[in-house]
């Protein structure tokens, strides 16, 4: 084998490894988010669930975790933070419902969403906050409108994004917000049949961009997090950077449309303050699991 051979054969076997064999995702292409000045989009109807064109995720805190992380309930299964969430609010004290909080997870709202002028880079995910999805469920459940999604005759949306801020502790964020205004005449989704098969058929599911940790990797991240000099048993992952940074909300929670903070903006301190007895309960609500 050539000099030239054995470096490629290295180089295949480091991205193999870094990428844990997962699909390469462009995340740029794969998430849209609302810019300054107006869009125009169409809400495409989800493959997954034709009667429903929104979805409501569940991830645990980015803030806890560093990477995007599902909550097992979104697959119907139990989650490790989910019990320890429970059992701190049970408990009831200030420093129990504190951390109770700090780690509870997060709900983040996706619609897929063709942009008009841009139909060429297809159905995109949209993620958004709660303000926002009120105000597109409010259109919705309009009768003046109908059925904004209906493929023949739905209705486009103008999406408005200007700057706006909030105050998160003692720090101003400066975000973009949008307004969301239907426009006056219904339209098709598309001009020809073709078409509106290749949106309806080619979406990318949000439950399926990043990896699905098992119950033991979430427990381990997490215990890691409770007692940071305790080495738990977790895997060495590595996830994709974001060219789109849509899934690393910071805490508390900030209306970020497409949760995109300014550069300016530096997120708190990322340290775990645990409560004292927080790795205790853990090990007290887990031991069964070692045994």
């Amino acid at each position: 084998m050539s000099n030239i051979d054995l470096i490629k054969q290295r180089l295949n076997k480091l991205q193999s490894k870094s990428t844990g064999n997962f699909e390469k995702i462009d995340y740029s292409t794969l998430f849209w988010k609302p810019k300054l000045g107006k869009s125009v989009l169409r809400i495409v109807p989800r493959k997954a669930n034709r009667d429903f064109p929104f979805v409501e995720v569940p991830f645990h805190q980015y803030n806890v975790f560093k990477k995007s992380v599902y909550s097992l309930s979104n697959f119907g299964e139990k989650d490790p933070v989910e019990q320890l969430v429970k059992e701190l609010y049970t408990e009831n004290t200030e420093e129990s419902k504190e951390l109770a909080r700090k780690i509870k997870p997060r709900t983040k709202y996706y619609a897929n969403v063709l942009i008009r002028g841009e139909e060429s880079s297809g159905v995109r995910l949209w993620e958004f906050n709660k303000t926002t999805y009120e105000k597109l469920l409010g259109i919705m459940a309009d009768d003046d409108f109908g059925d904004v999604t209906d493929i023949a005759s739905g209705t486009d949306l103008t999406i408005e994004g200007y700057n706006d801020s909030i105050k998160i502790g003692k720090r101003e964020v400066t975000y973009i917000a949008v307004n969301v205004t239907p426009k006056r005449n219904i339209s098709p989704l598309a001009e020809n049949a073709d078409s509106v098969k290749n949106y309806l058929e080619n979406q990318k599911d949000i439950l399926d961009v990043y990896k699905k940790y098992s119950y033991e990797e979430i427990k381990n991240m997490l215990k890691t997090y409770l007692n940071p000099t305790d080495e738990a048993d977790v895997p060495e992952v590595v996830e994709a950077v974001h060219e789109v940074e849509v899934a690393e909300p910071t805490e508390p929670e900030a209306p970020f449309d497409g949760g995109t903070p300014i550069a300016e903006y530096k997120p708190a301190s990322s340290a775990p303050q645990p409560v004292k007895s927080a790795a205790a309960k853990f090990d007290e609500l887990f031991e069964e699991d070692e045994d």
